[in-house]
């Protein structure tokens, strides 16, 4: 007998994404009542975390119940992070231990000292949304269950604009969870099993938001190299895994040399290959093939790439959809530029001459006119001026027409721009 979907299962289905091929909501049995008394722990892992530690805590104890208890590992601040801990919340658990460049290691440490029914990780660098505690009491108030046990990946907001739900911070305190790995660690039971054995699902409702990894953080903190060297560790410590090969083409991407990265997206996809529970990186490795051959300017590689990607995706992938288009209109603009120079070189030859031949022109002004659209669908005005103002109306109204458009909305954004900064200095 099937069964049947309950009021739970609507709910968890509503507000939880499944991100998983092999779990169903509706299969959910034996879930036990609602409980009123749901306790979180809260945990957050710091070091020279002064900038950002108050920030942090502040959207913690903004969203916690009195149930609720905080943990704060700190590994080895020789700032004024511990003190400020000290002086913003004033319930905190204080954990220290030494850094041994393993982000798991220190997860797994806070991991055992808590003592609620679930735990919630937040990095020193993330801020949680206002609404985040009432919603995530919520879900897992109606995901209470004697067998089910699964790991909530909150949606993701940081400062480049990205939004990710990949990440898995949320799960039972009792369910047998640990982190694994030296950095970009993630949530297992069995190692051997490279993670596919855990539960993920995604949740709308709880956000985070990110600023660690924006371009002048990477740097202050010299996170790119620290990244690069323990994600080699980790390819050495799992080589079969696509995981860190693909990660480490990601976060070397910039430091890398073109032939490297590509090297190790073809690893991935090698790995991929051999091992179809690993399918979910073929999808992001195509993506960054298509970035790497598109910056060493492999457009037609670059293109097949994303195009790929498109077609794995059903042509939903916003990225491979904009770099197909940027490919399309360079390639536009070589052959606006190349029939620019073909015209320019065509009136060269004819000057002095008449084409008694012409229907439109016996004197070039199509010709010309012809130039000038190359010319301003390449933003080069090199020969506009001297050309528009030698040739007849007929020939140049329209062209006119669209530099008068243009000089209209450039005033309007620079009135626009002028009023804003005047409302910015009136306002200090």
């Amino acid at each position: 007998m099937k069964n049947k979907t309950t009021h739970t299962d609507t709910y968890l289905n509503n507000h939880l994404k499944s991100i998983t091929d092999s779990f169903d909501f509706a299969c959910v049995q034996n879930i036990s009542p609602a409980k009123n008394d749901i306790a979180l722990s809260y945990i957050v892992i710091c070091k020279n975390s002064q900038s950002t530690i108050e920030r942090c805590l502040n959207s913690i104890y903004k969203n916690m119940t009195a149930r609720d208890e905080l943990i704060v590992l700190d590994t080895g601040s020789t700032d004024r992070t511990v003190q400020l801990i000290e002086k913003t919340v004033p319930k905190v658990r204080i954990l220290v231990t030494n850094w041994t460049n393993d982000f798991a290691r220190a997860r797994n440490i806070a991991l055992k000292s808590a003592s609620k029914d679930w735990v919630f990780f937040v990095d020193s660098d993330e801020w949680l949304d206002s609404e985040d505690g009432t919603s995530l009491e919520a879900i897992i108030k109606k995901a209470q269950t004697k067998k089910l046990n699964f790991v909530i990946n909150p949606t993701f907001s940081d400062s480049t604009g990205q939004i990710y739900q990949t990440v898995g911070r949320i799960f039972p305190t009792n369910a047998s969870f640990h982190y694994y790995a030296k950095i970009h660690e993630e949530i297992r039971k069995n190692d051997k099993k490279l993670g596919y054995d855990v539960k993920h699902f995604v949740s709308a409702d709880v956000i985070i938001y990110h600023d660690g990894y924006n371009k002048e953080v990477m740097q202050k903190k010299n996170k790119i190299k620290r990244n690069i060297s323990l994600l080699q560790e980790m390819v050495h410590e799992e080589p079969q895994n696509a995981r860190w090969t693909y990660l480490l083409a990601r976060d070397g991407f910039a430091v890398f040399s073109p032939a490297q990265v590509e090297q190790l997206i073809k690893k991935t996809l090698e790995l991929v290959s051999a091992d179809n529970r690993q399918k979910k990186y073929s999808l992001v490795a195509q993506k960054l093939l298509g970035r790497i051959l598109f910056k060493e300017g492999k457009t037609a590689n670059a293109l097949l790439s994303f195009q790929n990607v498109l077609k794995m995706t059903n042509g939903t992938d916003s990225d491979a959809l904009y770099y197909i288009t940027v490919i399309k209109i360079n390639n536009l603009l070589l052959e606006t530029n190349s029939i620019e120079k073909e015209l320019l070189n065509y009136l060269s030859s004819h000057d002095q001459t008449i084409d008694v031949n012409s229907d439109i022109s016996g004197n070039y002004f199509h010709i010309a006119q012809i130039i000038l659209e190359c010319d301003l669908i390449s933003a080069n005005y090199e020969h506009l001026l001297p050309l528009i103002s030698e040739i007849p109306k007929e020939f140049s109204n329209n062209i006119k027409n669209k530099i008068k458009a243009a000089s209209k909305i450039y005033s309007k954004l620079q009135g626009d721009s002028k009023d804003a900064n005047n409302k910015t200095n009136r306002s200090k």
